[in-house]
């Protein structure tokens, strides 16, 4: 069994940026994983937003969440000044996302949709990315190209889309036309639920050709934001028109190599 303290403690690995000679902490993987705590904080600290003093090794959790906070508290200026309403609110929401934030340190459960980079069911732990100036992305989207089934269910969540496939598998709803449907409307959603079923089949690695082509246009040259796919958190840039994940694990400490290209699917 890992010990509590050693899950909540962060090897850190010093990385040079050629062009400018600056050094960057860059946060890795303990037994959690590649975590979404991970992944904010390691792109607060390439953004420059907090920093971690350079004898330092490790890192622990209580550490990162008190940078974290600071970094939040001076970033949103309505935490402070404005009209009392607001402040109020504000303040809320920073106490919401302190309470959060520990929660981070293991995976959270992410409902995309699936038309846009930026399409996600809106849950408090999310929240804490927007409070942070963090995007959260990902890649797991139906093309365009294909009217029919993106008109039909791209704007579903996965949940949803999965509640769809089952329900369009039941007998007693489509071989008994329960529910006050007519036998074209239970055909069109079987139709439906088929091409959803399929999409998910064939999409296993959550990262199609149109996503990718859709992250790559949705990511700012040199912006530092956050990748989710098959419920990993990574942080991720965009150098030169081509998009880069930051490697945290604990294997590649003593290796130069900081990041690596993102593959097409």
């Amino acid at each position: 069994m890992p010990s509590e303290e050693f899950e909540d403690n962060y090897r850190i690995k010093w990385i040079t940026e050629r062009s400018t000679g600056k050094k960057y902490a860059v946060l890795l993987q303990n037994r959690n994983g590649p975590c979404p705590l991970l992944a904010i904080s390691n792109a607060l600290l390439l953004r420059g937003n907090i920093d971690i003093h350079e004898d330092m090794s490790h890192v622990n959790e209580e550490m990162l969440i008190e940078k974290i906070t600071e970094y939040i508290f001076r970033a949103n200026p309505l935490l402070r000044e404005g009209e009392e309403e607001v402040v109020a609110n504000e303040q809320q929401n920073l106490a919401d996302v302190i309470t959060t934030l520990p929660k981070l340190k293991k995976g959270i459960d992410v409902n995309v949709r699936f038309n846009a980079p930026d399409a996600f069911e809106f849950t408090p732990e999310l929240s804490c990315f927007d409070m942070c100036r963090v995007r959260l992305l990902h890649g797991w989207l139906v093309d365009p190209q294909d009217p029919y089934s993106f008109d039909s269910f791209a704007k579903l969540t996965y949940n949803q889309l999965v509640d769809l496939i089952i329900t369009a598998s039941s007998s007693d709803q489509y071989g008994h036309l329960e529910n006050g449907m007519d036998s074209e409307e239970c055909s069109n959603r079987q139709v439906i639920a088929k091409l959803a079923g399929d999409f998910l089949e064939d999409n296993p690695s959550q990262l199609t050709l149109h996503g990718f082509h859709a992250l790559s246009s949705a990511v700012a040259e040199n912006e530092i934001c956050v990748f989710f796919r098959n419920n990993h958190f990574s942080t991720l840039t965009r150098r030169d028109g081509k998009l880069f994940l930051l490697v945290s694990d604990l294997v590649s400490c003593a290796e130069k190599l900081a990041r690596k290209a993102v593959g097409s699917w």
